[in-house]
């Protein structure tokens, strides 16, 4: 998670990915914590890391917040990560 924006992530299909919606869609759930919550990996990015990758005023209380509507968007998360054949 250090390395989130400096580094892409790139995945080969497979059949339970197979285009880069799903890849978003499994990236986005194994962000997240049964009950819903962001897990505590998330708080290892830095205010500067969700800056670079999402843009605007990103501050400790909301980094975390802002980091998951960024990946929400196609343009950002295909900054970061991309599946290949």
């Amino acid at each position: 998670m250090k390395e989130l924006g400096e580094l892409k992530w790139i995945f080969n299909k497979t059949s339970g990915i197979s285009d880069s919606k799903m890849l978003k869609e499994k990236v986005l759930e194994a962000l997240k914590n049964a009950d819903g919550s962001p897990i505590d990996e998330l708080q290892k990015v830095s205010i500067e890391q969700v800056e670079k990758i999402v843009g605007g005023k990103i501050n400790e209380f909301n980094k975390i917040e802002k980091l998951i509507e960024g990946l929400n968007k196609d343009n950002v998360f295909n900054q970061i990560f991309e599946i290949t054949n």
